[in-house]
């Protein structure tokens, strides 16, 4: 299974271990971050206003869910972030990266992850998991196949570009065997 999985197994770790977890993801995380992720997920928009959606919603969840959970001492968990961005709108739909970089930064508010766990697994598999649980497409997952084979490569090579705070692991395996691979990432980290 994918990320999601992963995550809550991480959470649940975590917490085993006595650290105070804040859990969230991207876009998304607060009020206002859901009701962009809906109308995202909906589809319909130019790259240009998708772009622009992702950002509002990025300074939200960093100034209402990020900053305070920092501020708190919270091992910090978020389902996509900047990477996400740069895949999908850079790597994906050509839109300039400097502007995206010049955003997206302006967006963080100088925030920057300690650690960015890049779970990766050939498009074709990962799409056909999805299928096999019945899950409705949203407008990014009814992108074609080229796509997808975009943004999987995008990952990979921001994880090359970034090789300090990025690290690849194959989510083709058993859930349990990624889990295990997951915690000692972090467990290093912490």
């Amino acid at each position: 299974m994918g990320k999601t999985t992963q995550l809550a197994l991480l959470v649940s770790n975590l917490k085993k271990h006595g650290y105070t977890v804040t859990a969230t993801k991207e876009p998304g995380g607060t009020p206002k971050g859901e009701e962009i992720r809906a109308r995202l997920l909906k589809g319909g928009l130019s790259p240009e206003e998708e772009l622009s959606l992702f950002f509002e919603a990025r300074k939200y969840h960093v100034d209402e869910v990020l900053k305070p959970a920092i501020l708190r001492g919270d091992v910090v968990l978020c389902d996509r972030f900047s990477d996400s961005t740069f895949a999908y709108q850079h790597f994906a739909r050509g839109q300039d990266r400097k502007m995206i970089e010049a955003r997206d930064a302006e967006a963080r508010s100088g925030l920057e992850p300690d650690l960015v766990i890049v779970l990766s697994m050939p498009p074709n598999i990962a799409f056909t998991r999805f299928k096999s649980r019945g899950g409705e497409l949203d407008a990014f997952e009814k992108e074609g196949g080229e796509f997808h084979k975009k943004i999987h490569e995008a990952y990979l090579t921001l994880a090359r570009e970034k090789p300090e705070n990025h690290i690849v692991v194959d989510a083709s395996e058993s859930i349990e065997a990624v889990s295990e691979k997951i915690w000692n990432i972090v467990l290093q980290k912490l």
